[in-house]
């Protein structure tokens, strides 16, 4: 245990704030040791305020300390008594100085028994359990915080409301997909301010991949946002391509190949220079034991080398590991996506993942619709995302080059709308709604194809 180091008159304060604030009470008391607190009165009001809180979930009055007086030993209660109403009349001095300093104390604290107990694992040869157990501990650790739950009122609704607003206009907040429909619905995209979660659900090779990266491009195009890309299947340079391709409408087959004439490896090259820290790749494929903590520790990193994302890609999260595996695949998703919510909210991003799911048990050729509880493993998953579209193509839409997005479930707005859009995978495009860099032929190509569509 870290000795607790502030003065009589910190502490002090902190038994006042303790008695006013019964919360900060609850989550401060079992990180202090009574016995490094300064005097015999220190440790004998805070025992009280402990014993309270254990047998009945309060702070004690001065009247029921009173009552305490009379059991304690005649020599001292004249001392007690002088310096209960010492705390209990004193004005609360530096509320947040107090918790700030708590706050650092507690995590120290939870630092160095995280430290001991995974290093004991570890000398044991029970190194499995000792890195489960930092994993596990460490989101704690981030989440160690004094401030107490605010109640909102009705009184404060207007105050809330203007300082929500003024957070907001302060830098991006709405990430666009780019598809009318969808932002209309989103209200402007998936919100970085409230740490909303998207889900893309779609069958195996049904475009998943390619609607995320759709996200990112809407992003960088529309916003000139920051993307952080974590790719967990598949090798680094599809991924890199994928992105070339959207970005100059160059075929991503022949980037592949390199079979780029001069003027699209032109385009190729200018996007370096236009992207340039924008937009990160991270490659989570060289193993399959990435977990939601190695997430978190990128995003952290890349704050502080000044390039937080304004939104962060999971490529896809049915892939990622828990930080604690339970053994059962239900239960290990349900916990990534937790955390992915968890982490999308503490960082303030916006994050779109993909998501398995299981066919309908309805005719290929007949225009069936992909629903929320077509989710392979863990529905749970689906409770936690804000936004959940799914994507829907028969083998002749397929061929046609249509796509028909169906907004499933959205918190904060009506869905159960069906969005039918042209795309083009051989270049990457999921959706051609405001798609600005597109060639003229390329709009000829998607008339065509509504033709070939209305003749069949």
């Amino acid at each position: 245990m870290i000795k607790f180091e502030y003065g009589p008159e910190f502490q002090e304060n902190m038994l006042s704030i303790m008695l006013d604030d019964i919360s900060f009470a609850m989550k401060c008391i079992s990180y202090i040791d009574p016995s490094h607190l300064h005097s015999d009165t220190h440790k004998w009001l805070f025992s009280l305020i402990q014993k309270s809180l254990s047998e009945r979930n309060t702070v004690p009055s001065f009247v029921e300390v009173e009552d305490n007086l009379k059991t304690e030993d005649r020599s001292k209660r004249r001392l007690y008594t002088k310096f209960a109403k010492k705390i209990f009349d004193a004005p609360i001095k530096s509320k947040d100085y107090i918790k700030e300093k708590l706050t650092q104390f507690a995590k120290k604290t939870a630092f160095v028994k995280l430290f001991a107990e995974s290093q004991v694992l570890y000398n044991l040869g029970k190194t499995e359990e000792s890195y489960e157990y930092v994993m596990e501990s460490i989101n704690k650790i981030y989440s160690v915080s004094f401030e107490s739950d605010q109640v909102v009122t009705t009184e404060s609704f207007e105050s809330l409301r203007q300082e929500i607003v003024a957070q907001k206009s302060i830098s991006i907040d709405r990430i666009p997909t780019g598809i009318d429909s969808l932002d209309l619905i989103l209200g402007g995209g998936l919100s970085k301010f409230n740490g909303e979660l998207g889900i893309i659900l779609g069958l195996p090779k049904s475009a998943k991949s390619i609607g995320l990266i759709h996200m990112g491009f809407s992003c960088l195009t529309s916003l000139r946002g920051r993307i952080a890309h974590f790719q967990l299947e598949g090798p680094t340079a599809q991924t890199v391509n994928r992105y070339q391709s959207r970005l100059t409408g160059v075929p991503a087959n022949k980037i592949d190949r390199n079979m780029l004439e001069d003027v699209e490896l032109k385009r190729l090259e200018a996007i370096g220079s236009k992207y340039k820290d924008r937009l990160c790749i991270v490659p989570f494929n060289s193993h399959w034991e990435y977990t939601t903590a190695d997430i978190d520790a990128k995003i952290v990193e890349l704050d502080r080398e000044g390039r937080k994302p304004d939104l962060v890609i999971v490529d896809y999260a049915d892939l990622v590991k828990p930080r604690k595996s339970t053994g059962e695949v239900r239960h290990d998703q349900t916990s990534v996506f937790r955390d992915l919510k968890s982490m999308a909210m503490r960082h303030k991003v916006a994050m779109w993942t993909g998501s398995q799911a299981q066919r309908p048990k309805e005719d290929p050729n007949k225009e069936w619709i992909l629903r929320s509880s077509n989710v392979s493993e863990a529905y749970e998953k689906i409770r936690i995302a804000d936004f959940v579209c799914t994507l829907n193509q028969t083998p002749f839409e397929k061929d046609a080059g249509i796509l028909r997005i169906y907004a499933d479930i959205c918190r904060a707005n009506a869905s159960d709308v069906m969005i039918r859009t042209f795309c083009d995978f051989s270049r990457m495009i999921f959706s051609y709604k405001k798609c600005v860099d597109l060639m003229p032929h390329d709009m000829m190509i998607a008339a065509s194809w509504k033709m070939k569509a209305r003749r069949r």
